[in-house]
């Protein structure tokens, strides 16, 4: 998380290009996507510029749990149609519950179950925009059991 103050001149800079982006989108003139996206590439240059310190800092982490982290994601994207539970995608790692709730909120900063229910939630915006399936339809398709 990053605090921005008015009174440091580059993060004025980008709560100035923020302000922007609202604009432009609540206006919706010609183009406007192209001039948020350009506006919100400067606003990464200008933190990833300034805060490059910080962000060469940042941990990495080891080989073991990144393996872990996959077998965790892998199982829920493999099984998000089934019923879950805490549970299985624990032990799909053979770790506790409370090691699997640890490593997720130390990793990807959220529970195993918020990320399974994102999981699912972005599967079904995703099958709502490119099929012609129901909302009726998806929820029978298995994603919320």
């Amino acid at each position: 998380m990053i605090l921005l103050e008015n009174t440091v001149p580059w993060q004025k800079d980008i709560l100035d290009r923020l302000h922007r982006i609202n604009f432009l989108y609540e206006n919706r003139e010609f183009a406007y996507e192209l001039n948020i996206l350009i506006e919100f590439t400067q606003v990464w240059l200008n933190i990833v510029t300034n805060m490059k310190d910080i962000l060469q800092r940042t941990y990495k982490p080891s080989e073991t749990n990144q393996n872990r982290l996959k077998t965790f994601l892998s199982f829920i994207q493999q099984n998000y149609m089934n019923k879950i539970s805490l549970e299985d995608i624990a032990s799909s790692a053979n770790v506790s519950r409370g090691e699997c709730c640890r490593f997720f909120r130390n990793t990807i900063q959220v529970s195993p179950i918020e990320y399974l229910i994102s999981y699912r939630i972005n599967k079904s915006l995703y099958l709502l925009e490119n099929s012609d399936m129901t909302v009726s339809q998806i929820s029978d398709y298995g994603i919320w059991r």
